[in-house]
């Protein structure tokens, strides 16, 4: 077999589409390689974020100086990465430090690097400006954030507001928690 050219010469990547300076041999093999960048310089990284490249593939790339945009397909974002390390950021991409806003339930919404946007979202700290009047309609309380308004609403609280009322045996006039208000001045049958 016939020994093969270490000449140095330029050739044109067949993978990423750069010029580059390479053993002749290297630049022969690399003709019969699929492109993997495209021609606005772009690599798409699949959902399952994983690209396995050929050892002929990591050859070339490693020659080349220049850098490529590869595109997450599963969040739309974008990096920059060498060509020299795209086999290694393929195979292990780094997480999507973009930020994303998250709406919530209660109508705001939480800004969070993308690669968290699945998380469970912390109980809303932005201030509340509303009041939540309690099952007996009489009394209210103003949160002092969104999340304490969403547990009052969720929950249904009793009122624990402290309302007079004459008791229905003696006529006397006593304060109680506005929930019990009604239990004191009942009139129980036969009394």
């Amino acid at each position: 077999p016939e020994p093969e050219c270490k000449l140095d010469v330029p050739f044109t990547s067949s993978v990423c589409g750069h010029t580059l300076r390479g053993p002749c041999c290297l630049a022969l093999k690399s003709r019969q390689l699929n492109r993997i960048v495209d021609e606005r310089s772009c690599v798409k990284l699949s959902s399952n974020n994983k690209h396995t490249l050929s050892s002929l593939e990591k050859k070339v790339l490693r020659l080349c100086p220049e850098s490529v945009t590869v595109q997450r397909e599963v969040c739309g974002h974008s990096f920059r990465a060498h060509c020299k390390n795209l086999a290694s950021t393929l195979s292990k991409p780094p997480l999507c430090k973009d930020e994303v806003s998250i709406p919530r339930t209660c109508g705001h919404s939480s800004v969070l690097p993308c690669y968290r946007r699945d998380e469970e979202l912390s109980p809303c700290s932005e201030p509340n400006d509303r009041h939540h009047i309690y099952p007996c309609g009489r009394h209210m309380t103003k949160p002092k954030t969104c999340a304490e308004l969403c547990r009052l609403t969720l929950s249904t609280p009793s009122c624990p507001g402290i309302v007079e009322c004459q008791l229905s045996r003696c006529l006397h006039t006593v304060s109680v928690s506005c929930q019990l208000e009604k239990h004191a001045i009942q009139i129980l049958p036969g009394e």
